[in-house]
């Protein structure tokens, strides 16, 4: 199966200043249960939902007011008991 990427377009009225300090307050617009710091380059964060959903990530970019750049990695796990699927667990695991 070939690579596929999946890009999003949002125009939004609003400065580049305000929208880079958006995006790097990610406990306002994902969630606060988010731990770790999430502002600058290196910068290492996780969230996690009860036991279905995991991420680590790492800022890789970080030119202000142009451009933010995550790294993870997706991981799926799935669960198998007595020929049925008993849990799918959907995470991220960093680098």
């Amino acid at each position: 199966m070939p690579n596929q990427d999946l890009q999003i377009k949002l125009i939004v009225s609003a400065k580049p200043e305000a929208v880079f300090q958006a995006i790097n307050n990610v406990r306002g617009w994902w969630s606060e249960e988010i731990t770790g710091s999430t502002v600058q380059l290196n910068d290492k964060f996780n969230y996690n939902f009860e036991d279905v959903h995991r991420c680590e990530i790492k800022i890789i970019t970080s030119i202000p007011n142009k451009l933010v750049e995550w790294y993870q990695k997706q991981l799926f796990q799935i669960y198998k008991r007595q020929n049925r699927t008993d849990r799918n667990n959907y995470s991220f695991r960093n680098y």
